[in-house]
């Protein structure tokens, strides 16, 4: 038993959806959703985002860790900033020569 592969094809006119069997591309035929004669042709496909999902996820976690270096880097540098002013982490100050 051999099986036909259908296809899915919109009306030229009304814009309804049909499937169709592959050997009929080409040919014209009366719209089953409006009643005009329109021709067997691919649907095409739907225009999809810029970006696919996959790679917008893979962006996000990123600039995620970017963004988790920055502050890391941000909170290092006042630290040594701090600790070049004299003082320790927790605002206290640090003796220059304890005797």
């Amino acid at each position: 038993m051999h099986r036909m592969k259908h296809l899915r094809g919109r009306c030229e006119h009304c814009g309804g959806r049909f499937h169709f069997p592959a050997e009929g591309i080409g040919t014209e035929v009366t719209c089953p959703h409006c009643g005009q004669d329109t021709e067997l042709a691919l649907e095409q496909p739907a225009a999809d985002a810029a970006v696919p999902r996959r790679n917008a996820g893979w962006f996000l976690a990123a600039i995620v860790i970017l963004l988790l270096g920055l502050a890391a880097a941000l909170y290092a540098l006042k630290r040594a900033e701090s600790l070049m002013n004299g003082q320790a982490p927790g605002g206290r100050a640090i003796m220059a020569n304890p005797r």
